[in-house]
């Protein structure tokens, strides 16, 4: 049930964000037509703090955190607050199991974006507990001051990853 990293063919550097959370660079040292040498990939991770039960030596993954492009960024005076998107996925899914699909998308500093699949009787509802899903988040870090725009339509552009939650600057 844990998730380590491919140390056996892969080295794997740590680029820390902050606390445990890190950003892998990997230098692959069985690829012939390609090298990768200190590639560092935009996933946010956080290494497991205990050692795994199953005996592996190689770094045991906590959890994925998300993109670093799907982090969310905020004004706060002169600094740059981020909020991952892992907390406002896990925050939704403990909500509701009622809607289809969702997406949030930052559309600038100040401006979110929410669109809900779901039935027109649930809607509403919806909408407003994802606003206060993000508006609690938000407060915990001293923002206020958002905008937020509804949709009744997830966007998905053809031949591209479904993306829940996405900084769209």
């Amino acid at each position: 049930g844990t998730m380590h990293l491919n140390e056996d063919f892969v080295k794997i550097e740590k680029e820390t964000i902050e606390g445990n959370r890190f950003y892998p660079i990997i230098t692959d040292f069985s690829r012939q037509s390609q090298p990768v040498v200190k590639y560092r990939l935009d996933d946010v991770l956080i290494e497991k703090s205990t050692l795994c039960a199953c005996g592996s030596q190689r770094m045991a993954i906590e959890a994925i955190i998300g993109r670093d492009d799907d982090i969310l960024l905020f004004k706060k005076g002169d600094k740059k607050i981020k909020l991952y998107p892992d907390l406002i996925a896990r925050r939704i899914t403990l909500m509701s199991d009622t809607f289809h699909k969702y997406q949030v998308k930052q559309v600038d500093l100040a401006t979110i974006e929410i669109a809900i699949e779901a039935n027109d009787s649930e809607r509403e509802f919806l909408q407003q507990s994802f606003k206060q899903i993000i508006i609690d988040l938000l407060v915990e870090r001293g923002i206020a001051g958002i905008l937020f725009v509804f949709k009744d339509t997830v966007e998905v552009t053809a031949g591209s990853k479904y993306r829940k939650i996405q900084r769209m600057f």
